[in-house]
């Protein structure tokens, strides 16, 4: 199930990366809120709802929408794994990461948002992503 996930979402990624190469960006929006779905129907969490619609709310240059998705990522750090909870998954082991990979990946993060080329246009904001 955890593979199909995966499988079936790197497919609307490549669709995604294709509607932008187009200029495409109703398509892209479609294909977002398709992968967005897909992380409902297999009920991955909050985190990667807000990381699929992070790329395109940037690109677009929506300030408060890029901010509100990054406080929801950095919000659900800790809950990234709570998919292992769920009934979908209980025919599979996962390993539990320790308290260090949820502060690793907290920091890296918020060390990506900073990036001045990626993210430049929210320089007077960056003091709300804590």
């Amino acid at each position: 199930m955890f593979s199909e996930y995966q499988r079936v979402n790197g497919i609307f990624h490549g669709m995604y990366l294709l509607a932008l190469k187009q200029e495409d960006l109703k398509m892209a929006h479609l294909l977002v809120d398709k992968q967005v779905e897909l992380v409902k129907c297999f009920e991955m969490g909050k985190y990667y709802e807000a990381a699929s619609r992070l790329e395109l709310a940037k690109i677009e240059k929506e300030e408060d929408q890029v901010i509100a998705l990054m406080k929801e990522m950095l919000a659900g750090v800790s809950l990234i794994n709570s998919f292992y909870e769920s009934p979908l998954y209980r025919h599979m082991e996962f390993k539990k990461p320790g308290e260090k990979f949820f502060e690793e990946l907290r920091k890296n993060l918020l060390k990506c948002f900073r990036d001045e080329e990626t993210y430049g246009f929210l320089k007077s904001r960056l003091e709300e992503i804590q």
